[in-house]
């Protein structure tokens, strides 16, 4: 008699696909599969907190700009500075998360 076993399926946290082999999503490192203790890739040392992306979040900050002809350029204002707090909304553009800037900072 054959025993036949049900595999848990994998679930992509970037796509929400579920898979029993390797994933068709396009990722061949998926970020979700990123352990506690992983490196972290950005200067900030910031990481999503559900697909643990770190080279996917955007933050809302405060820009200066030149006004130029043709739109506004960050790059020739005189004071080049942008500013962000913790409390800055941020999203992971991996799998959609959004949160504050805290919210992306990893737990010791």
């Amino acid at each position: 008699m054959t025993q036949i076993t049900q595999q848990t399926p994998w679930e992509c946290p970037l796509c929400g696909r579920q898979y029993f082999d390797k994933p068709e999503c396009g990722f061949e490192e998926c970020p979700g599969t990123l352990q506690k203790g992983t490196s972290i890739s950005n200067f900030l040392d910031i990481r999503c907190p559900k697909c643990r992306a770190t080279d996917q979040i955007d933050i809302a900050a405060t820009v200066w700009l030149r006004v130029m002809e043709d739109g506004t350029d960050a790059d020739r204002s005189e004071d080049g500075n942008h500013e962000f707090e913790p409390t800055s909304p941020a999203t992971c553009n991996a799998c959609g998360f959004t949160g504050r800037l805290h919210d992306f900072e990893p737990e010791d």
